[in-house]
C-alpha cells in the first residue's frame, strides 16, 4: 500500500513538472505533437489517481465516480477549445496553469 502511495506521487509530480513546461521550455511543436502532449499529460495524471485511489473506490463502490468519469473529459477538451486557445498560447504562464487544469481534471478521469 505504501508503495502505491510512493508510485502515485511521483507520477504526479513528474506530470506536474511536465505540464509547467511552458514556463521552462520555449519553441512550437506541431499541432498534433502538442496535443499528443496533452494526452501524457492526462494520461499520466490518471494513471496517477488511479493509484492513488484503487483501494479506496474498490471498497467504496460510489456511483459518483461514474459521473466524474463522463464529465471531467469534457471539461478537458474545453480547455483546449480551438478559438479560445490562442488566449493560452501568448502566455506561458496561462499556458502552464492550462496545463495545470488538465492534470487536474485528470485525477477524476
Amino acid at each position: 500500500m505504501k508503495s502505491r502511495r510512493i508510485w502515485a506521487w511521483a507520477v504526479l509530480v513528474a506530470t506536474t513538472v511536465f505540464a509547467l513546461a511552458p514556463l521552462y521550455r520555449s519553441g512550437d511543436v506541431s499541432i498534433p505533437v502538442h496535443h499528443f502532449l496533452h494526452v501524457i499529460m492526462l494520461a499520466g495524471a490518471a494513471f496517477s489517481a488511479l493509484l492513488f485511489t484503487v483501494p479506496v473506490a474498490l471498497r467504496q463502490g460510489k456511483a459518483i465516480w461514474l459521473v466524474a468519469a463522463v464529465v471531467t473529459p469534457l471539461l478537458a477538451m474545453f480547455l483546449m477549445w480551438p478559438s479560445e486557445y490562442a488566449l493560452f498560447e501568448r502566455s506561458p504562464l496561462l499556458h502552464a496553469a492550462q496545463h495545470l487544469g488538465l492534470v487536474g481534471l485528470a485525477q477524476f478521469i
